[in-house]
């Protein structure tokens, strides 16, 4: 199976300023490397959008770039199967999230909305364009692979190592695994507005491969029987050096091995 990682789309960012149009050029761009790639899944790392409640305007374009995975194929077409949910109810997800290219995305902490209020994630699901998960797992069988995707949303950094412990995602036997999150990691991100708890040590083990979404930057970590991948952003929306020294880029999983394809659209920074 071949797995599209993308990190932080940030959609609506600068939006009265002349970088305007970035996040979402970039964005399709992203989708569009993917489906080129013939990818059989997306996973998007959360800060789908940049703020919790974004325009109709902003909504509107999201829509359009999510409507693209969906049109892969000429006639509407379901490859994608839930196996099985964890922490889920089937009933939340609309049958047309699984036609086309099946995306699933947690939410980050640019999405995050109050218990009993809907975020702009959500409303995707809602609208039958993807999968959203929090604190979650979902099996899915595409074509006769299975693969399990375990999924936490962002949650406010002190209670993060919390959460993850009473998550607890355990590795599904004889399938792909995938743990999926959107936290700092005290090991790369670190802010006196943040205060990260979570460290690399505390991240569960046994996956074929954990994302990190939130940290703009893509780096890999394979070490003591982690293996990790900062997805990175499409779009730049800080000053660091570290940005203008890696260029934003799309993941590709397949077979146990990692590859990045380089978004063409970047602005430099």
């Amino acid at each position: 199976m071949k797995i599209a990682i993308i990190g932080d789309m940030h959609l609506g960012a600068f939006p009265i300023d002349e970088r305007r149009e970035d996040s979402f050029i970039q964005a399709k761009e992203a989708i569009e490397l993917a489906l080129k790639d013939n990818v059989d899944l997306i996973l998007l790392a959360g800060d789908v959008f940049d703020v919790r409640i974004p325009t109709q305007d902003i909504l509107a374009r999201a829509m359009e770039i999510f409507h693209l995975p969906k049109r892969k194929y000429p006639v509407l077409k379901q490859e994608a199967e839930i196996e099985s949910l964890i922490g889920k109810d089937a009933k939340e997800i609309p049958r047309s999230a699984l036609f086309g290219i099946p995306v699933i995305a947690i939410h980050g902490n640019h999405d995050r909305r109050g218990k009993g209020l809907t975020n702009p994630v959500e409303l995707l699901e809602k609208a039958g364009l993807l999968i959203h998960l929090n604190v979650a797992t979902i099996v899915l069988s595409i074509r006769g692979e299975k693969v399990a995707i375990h999924g936490m949303s962002y949650v406010p950094e002190k209670y993060a190592k919390e959460v993850l412990e009473k998550f607890n995602p355990k590795p599904i036997k004889g399938i792909t695994n995938i743990f999926l999150f959107h936290q700092s990691i005290g090991q790369y991100l670190y802010s006196d507005e943040e205060h990260p708890i979570l460290m690399l040590e505390d991240l569960p083990h046994g996956f074929d491969l954990i994302v990190d979404g939130h940290i703009h930057w893509s780096d890999t970590h394979r070490k003591d029987g982690l293996n990790l991948l900062l997805a990175g952003s499409t779009v730049s929306t800080q000053m660091r050096k570290i940005e203008s020294e890696r260029s934003k880029a799309i993941h590709i999983y397949e077979n146990k091995n990692l590859r990045s394809i380089k978004l063409t659209t970047q602005r430099e920074l």
